[in-house]
């Protein structure tokens, strides 16, 4: 008897975590799927962008992204990479080069969030810098090559937002 009430209360627990997502305009199988593969995720924000549904969210102390697909498929990951030497040297290298590059022609870059996003087996960083009223939006491979995204004067809604809609739109042109 005791065991059925803690698998009650269990299940109880995870469907309002679920019917809290599907608050959000997240259906009730994307809600499901998520939880079984991030399961032990916090603090999760569900939004869209275009036809992808996108979370943001906390798992083993690191901000992650997970999108999903028309289809309820996960397309792609992306986590927060808090500090620089956590990058792989080239990518490093890379981003110093440009970073410095942009620097000596408009004056001092920021660096803003740094993903390092992982679609179709392969992985990226996405980086976006702001000088000035300027902002800059590029990814990095392994190699150390990078293919601009974005470069643009930048609004102040660009400058409020987290990155999340940015590399969703990413996800989808792949």
């Amino acid at each position: 008897m005791k065991k059925y009430i803690i698998l009650t209360a269990a299940f109880m627990l995870c469907l309002c975590d679920i019917q809290a997502q599907q608050s959000n305009g997240v259906s009730a199988s994307i809600a499901r799927k998520f939880s079984e593969q991030f399961s032990g995720a916090e603090r999760i924000e569900w939004n869209e962008a275009g036809k992808v549904c996108y979370a943001m969210f906390q798992f083993e102390n690191q901000t992650w992204l997970a999108y999903y697909d028309q289809d309820e498929n996960l397309m792609a990951t992306a986590r927060q990479i808090r500090e620089n030497q956590h990058l792989p040297l080239v990518v490093q290298q890379s981003l110093r080069n440009y970073r410095e590059q942009q620097s000596a022609k408009s004056g001092p870059f920021n660096l803003g969030p740094i993903y390092e996003l992982n679609q179709d087996g392969f992985t990226r960083y996405l980086v976006s810098m702001e000088g000035g009223d300027r902002q800059i939006t590029f990814t990095i491979d392994s190699s150390g090559a990078r293919t601009i995204l974005h470069k643009d004067h930048k609004t102040p809604e660009q400058a409020a937002t987290g990155g999340g809609e940015l590399i969703a739109r990413k996800v989808r042109r792949n």
